[in-house]
């Protein structure tokens, strides 16, 4: 990757490093004073005095320079810093060691000033405090940043080319990055002193008022500085007080201040009270109620406070069994679904439980809480102002949370600044360990390349098959090259591990060779049918400009040739179809000109594993075609080795008009998350042609099986949607909207038929072997291999039995969100296995068990075995086991609200509530739940505390930018 230097100064040093972590874009860009708007006192949003923000194509180069210096030392530096005692016996370890770290950060400098002069004079030092920083050597990194701080001198050459409020932010950044490296390792008192002695240089310029933002941004710092670690009495005790302090003025308080204050008292420290007299749990709980409702009843004096703040007040109210006034709160709330007036309140879940239990209500408290990047307070609920759930600089979707072979939690994601490719956690208490130096990823079960900008410019293996059985695996890495203009090139490869072998498979090149001869084979047939005319530009001297002339296909093979060799685009479209193909010594003007507008470039869009063993990887190599559209698929067969070694390319079919594009149509489990609930041994793709639609089905080798053309009908739902072995099927939708039908494919059997009719069904969702159809009157079962109606049995009631329709009511909305298969004694003591499904209707939530096979007396029966209410629209669920129960997120907000929140139900299988934690942010909340045994000393088990005994854990994002964990059981 080249660095392109430009002639720095104080400009572009201010520049480079305030884009990476800056308070808000508008400072950087704005045209008119930005010293108006440090602060961001537009109020548009209020942030932490420095905070990332996601970049976009226009503005990463800015700051990548800086990124790409970061890793690059870190990776040139050694392991450890060894010494040589012998040669010096008068000399201390320490000394001796810090001796041969200078020498070492000194060679590592002198080779990259070779090559980068103006760079490594420039941003060297910054880029070595966040090397030591990602290392975990604190006292380093925290003496580099101070250092770097005090050099800035605003009378100095350079900083007199910036503007006159620049210097002094660009001194308050490097102390507030060292305020964040104190925080993310536990220590807040330490990174208050720092948000505090930024805030006091950066209000040495600017108006008044801007002050006074600042100040208050760097309250909110030092506050939420406690809000991560261990969620104990200590850390209670102090958030309060820092929020309290923000909130001190509640006139001059903005509403999304005083809902971040709220958040963190109700969410973070839930069930931890202030006081610090109280010994019993039961007391606790009751004591943080209290005092949560003597803070929203200070803030809801001020009218402004009441739009979101009414929300928080209702549910504390009816978290104390206070049903009227939390009835009459609640009728304030502007949302659709928060009032019915055929319910009592959508809180009553709540309001029964405080009434019935016997000790207190069951809140269910953070264990610890762990944050890697600043808070973000917004009232924008919009990408381009704010990403409130960010957690690193680059994460996965989903972030795949799990316990590694180190004993570690982990996931995908990573940081730029600091350099950490993988971020490991005790997963007893949350604190960051250093497991590598320097630090390494494990494979991602996400591509890192779905986007394109700085922050994937780091190879990242991606985990696309595993069989732990043959002890076999195959990693994606993708090697995205940095171009003059800001242009991403990718390389694909493929990893195979095994005992026996280990190989890379080069696709690109792969690739490239297939397409070549894919489109000399295509275009050659075209043009002796007479289908394809070659046409090419020729340039008029006494004219001064380009006119077309017919051409042979000899010369567009020859200049085809030219643009492979070369490694230009050589599509079919820019060679064949489009005739100002400019050719010989004008087009490498051209391309010197402008080189990033003809490379040949791969994109990968997708990633579906289905059948035993088979992956395919869509792509998008032709540049006619939408980025994100399809026209290469890949299958990769990785039932051995010889066969993953011979890859199947399938290229769409181009001709006249728009370029041609598979769109998947029955993507079983893909490794871009969303749960599983299909298990298929085909997968089909469709590709419109004009008015017909055209549906190929793959084997598990990648061989087509079945190729169908129908004509488009736009009053259909859709073909062939869902799979289920190697049947495909989809809902269809008549004309006239009143009757439908499930209409399916049986691939082996070569076989179509329809199943029974449907009186106006509206939407269909597949949970492994079982079809959910939503009609206007019913929910209707059907068993995915047979197409017949399913019973369904009730646990609490084993007489009653559904023939094959349920819930005999219009719904609005039906959803499967989580699966598991399970194994149960059957009544004859024999063990059967069991999908377990977590299914939602409207507002209900049903935890569902039905058999993986079918009986010879025909379908299995699904059987209901927990029915709960929740009252709200549920958005995730998770299923942990027969003891601990389920989880489910429920909101009663719309999605545009500004105060967006979600909050975490715990049941158990029999329906009983058996833990609450308000005021989640948005998911998804990448759940995680696993059963520890506890940390082991050298002695015995350790059990004198909470965070090291062993029980079920569970992980997850709290939508508040932060990776959290609670303790179930």
């Amino acid at each position: 990757m080249g660095i392109n230097e430009k002639d720095f100064c104080g400009k572009e040093i201010f520049s480079y490093f305030a884009n990476e972590r800056f308070i808000t874009e508008d400072v950087v860009q704005r045209k008119d004073n930005p010293s108006e708007h440090i602060g961001n006192v537009n109020r548009e949003t209020i942030r932490s005095l420095p905070v990332k923000y996601c970049s976009n194509g226009e503005t990463f180069s800015n700051h990548w320079h800086l990124v790409a210096l970061v890793h690059t030392i870190d990776l040139m530096l050694p392991v450890s810093f060894k010494h040589d005692s012998c040669s010096s016996p008068d000399i201390s370890d320490d000394v001796a060691i810090s001796r041969a770290r200078q020498t070492a950060v000194i060679k590592v400098k002198i080779a990259l000033k070779a090559r980068y002069p103006k760079l490594v004079e420039h941003l060297f030092d910054t880029a070595l405090a966040y090397v030591w920083w990602g290392r975990g050597q604190l006292p380093q990194a925290s003496q580099m940043l101070y250092q770097a701080a005090k050099n800035i001198d605003p009378l100095s050459a350079d900083m007199k080319k910036m503007k006159s409020f620049e210097p002094y932010l660009l001194k308050a950044m490097y102390l507030n990055e060292a305020g964040l490296m104190y925080s993310m390792f536990g220590d807040p008192r330490a990174a208050a002193k720092c948000y505090h002695h930024a805030a006091d240089v950066s209000c040495s310029t600017g108006s008044l008022e801007s002050q006074e933002w600042l100040v208050l941004q760097s309250l909110i710092l030092t506050a939420a500085a406690w809000d991560q670690g261990l969620m104990d009495k200590k850390s209670a005790v102090n958030s309060c007080s820092g929020w309290n302090a923000v909130t001190a003025s509640p006139k001059d308080c903005p509403l999304e201040v005083a809902c971040a204050a709220m958040d963190a008292f109700l969410c973070f420290h839930a069930g931890m009270s202030t006081d610090p007299c109280i010994k019993s749990r039961e007391d606790e709980i009751r004591a943080w109620l209290y005092e949560a409702k003597a803070k929203l009843e200070n803030l809801l004096k001020i009218p402004s406070m009441s739009q979101s703040l009414n929300l928080h007040y209702a549910f504390v109210l009816a978290m104390l069994g206070l049903e009227s006034e939390s009835l009459h709160v609640l009728r304030r709330f502007p949302a659709r679904q928060i009032w019915d007036s055929t319910r009592s309140s959508v809180l009553q879940p709540l309001i029964d439980v405080s009434r019935t239990q016997t000790t207190c209500f069951p809140v269910l408290s953070m264990l610890w809480r762990r944050q890697c990047s600043y808070p973000i307070v917004s009232k924008k609920n919009s990408f381009y102002y704010i990403c409130v759930n960010v957690l690193a600089d680059r994460q996965g979707e989903p972030l795949n949370l799990h316990i590694n072979d180190e004993g570690y939690l982990t996931g995908d994601l990573y940081l730029n600044l600091p350099s950490m490719r993988g971020l490991h956690l005790d997963p007893y208490n949350g604190s960051v360990c250093i497991v590598h130096t320097p630090s390494i990823s494990e494979p991602w079960q996400q591509s890192p390349c779905k986007h394109y900008g700085i922050e994937e410019l780091l190879p990242m293996p991606c985990c696309i098959y595993s069989d732990a059985k043959r002890h076999v695996s195959a990693n994606l890495v993708t090697v995205q090259q940095l171009e003059r203009n800001c242009y991403f090139n990718q390389s694909f490869y493929v990893q195979w591990k095994s005992p026996e072998h280990f190989h890379h498979l080069n696709l690109r090149k792969i690739i490239r060779q297939r397409l070549k001869e894919h489109i000399l084979k295509q275009a050659r047939e075209c043009y002796d049918s007479g289908e394809l005319t070659l046409k090419k530009l020729v340039y008029d001297d006494s004219k001064g400009r380009d006119h077309c002339e017919k051409s042979s296909f000899e010369e567009k093979k020859k200049k085809f040739d030219e643009h492979y060799e070369r490694g230009w685009d050589f599509s079919y479209s820019h060679i064949f179809q489009d005739y100002p193909c400019i050719c010989g010594e004008r087009i490498k003007a051209k391309l010197n000109k402008y080189p990033v507008k003809a490379k040949f470039d791969i994109r990968l869009n997708n990633v579906a594993r289905y059948g035993k063993a088979t992956v395919v990887l869509m792509l998008n190599v032709s540049h006619k075609n939408w980025i994100q559209s399809n026209d290469t698929l890949v299958f990769l067969d990785m039932s051995s080795f010889e066969a993953f070694c011979k890859p199947v390319i399938h290229f769409v079919e181009h001709g006249k008009g728009t370029a041609r594009v598979f769109e998947p149509t029955t993507i079983p489990s893909t490794v871009y998350g969303g749960p599983s609930h299909q298990d298929v041994n085909v997968i089909g793709f469709v590709t419109p042609d004009g008015r017909n639609t055209v549906v190929t089905v793959f084997d598990e080798f990648g061989t087509v099986v079945k190729t169908s053309s129908e004509a488009r009908n736009a009053n259909n739902s859709c073909i062939l949607t869902h799979g289920v072995g190697s049947t495909l099927f989809g809902l269809v939708i008549d004309k006239d909207e009143e009757m439908g039908r499930i209409e399916a494919l049986d691939v082996k059997k070569n076989t179509r038929w329809n199943s029974v009719d449907l009186f106006q069904p509206k939407e269909m969702v597949v949970g492994h072997n079982t079809i959910f159809v939503q009609t206007l009157t019913a929910l209707v079962l059907l068993d995915a291999p047979t197409l017949l109606q399913t019973d369904v049995t009730f646990s609490n009631a084993k007489d009653e039995v559904s023939d094959g329709q349920w819930l005999n009511k219009e719904l609005q909305a039906i959803n499967v969100l989580a699966s598991k298969k399970i194994t149960r004694l059957d009544l004859s003591g024999k063990e059967v296995e069991l999908y377990r499904i977590i299914f939602t209707a409207d507002t209900k939530v049903y935890l569902l068990d039905r058999p993986c096979q079918n009986s010879d007396e025909g379908p299995s029966h699904l059987n209901v075995v927990t029915e709960v209410d929740v009252r709200g629209i549920v958005t995730e669920a998770c299923y942990i086991s027969e003891e601990v129960g389920f989880v489910v997120t429920v909101t009663l907000n719309e999605k545009a609200d500004s105060c967006y929140r979600e909050h975490l139900y715990w049941y158990s299988n029999h329906g009983d509530l058996r833990g609450f934690l308000p005021f989640l942010g948005k998911g998804p909340h990448h759940f995680y739940s696993v059963h520890l045994c506890g940390k082991e000393t050298d002695t015995e088990m350790v059990t004198d505390t909470q965070t090291d005994t062993q029980g079920w854990y569970l992980y997850f994002t709290d939508g508040h930018g932060a990776i959290c964990c609670t303790k179930l059981l």
